[in-house]
């Protein structure tokens, strides 16, 4: 992407991108997640940092599926479902 960065690691551990579409307003939306390998699904952790509150992109996720993950340049369209575990997804290809 042009004139746009994309970091691929924060404090030793991968990234990825996870790009959701806004429940409300339909804009495409893409945050930094960190990436822990799983086999072929993703899992991504909806911990907000440890604070009380559920982050947007799970919100998104949740009313709008499917979505995209960015790993460096590959773009995966991806869907998700609910771990066995609070707050957890899981992203798996379509």
């Amino acid at each position: 992407m042009i004139g746009r960065i994309r970091p691929r690691h924060f404090r030793g551990a991968d990234l990825l991108m996870l790009t959701t579409t806004g429940r409300e307003s339909g804009a495409r939306r893409t945050t930094p997640l960190i990436l822990m390998p799983d086999g072929d699904p993703w899992i991504v952790v909806a911990s907000n940092g440890g604070g009380g509150w559920e982050p947007g992109w799970w919100l998104n996720l949740k009313a709008r599926d499917p979505a995209e993950i960015a790993i460096g340049d590959a773009v995966t369209p991806v869907r998700a479902r609910r771990s066995s575990v609070p707050n957890e997804i899981r992203c798996g290809r379509p």
